[in-house]
């Protein structure tokens, strides 16, 4: 990581402390959200997924629940070219829930055999 990387991240920490501090839901996940896309801009997968989902516990809306999503689904496909294919699973399982959790929210009715992981299901 460059100096400048370092400064960037240093001020996001910062901010993001700054935000908990004062408990401001939707700045914690505009928060979390800056910081995923710091990490997966320096190609910390791990971390940019780490962010990425913690921001989920800070959404307030169902339209925040999909940006959640959509960056989630930012990182797949970096996973899939470097890691373990187990590992993998694990996050199309976290996909799941996040469907099965979000069709009651947004009215989205998926066929319950596209979003079926064991027993999380969707019902449509």
């Amino acid at each position: 990581m460059t100096k400048k990387s370092m400064v960037s991240l240093e001020k996001l920490d910062t901010d993001l402390k700054n935000y908990k501090s004062n408990s401001i839901k939707e700045s914690i996940r505009r928060g979390y959200d800056d910081l995923g896309e710091f990490y997966l801009d320096c190609g910390d997968l791990m971390n940019a997924l780490k962010s990425f989902t913690r921001s989920r516990d800070y959404c307030t809306s169902a339209k925040h629940v999909i940006t959640m999503c959509l960056n989630v689904i930012k990182v797949y496909p970096f996973f899939i070219l470097k890691l373990e294919f187990e590992f993998c699973l694990k996050i199309v399982l976290i996909m799941c829930i996040t469907l099965s959790y979000l069709c009651p929210l947004t009215g989205i009715h998926l066929p319950p055999k596209l979003v079926s992981c064991g027993q999380f299901r969707c019902e449509g």
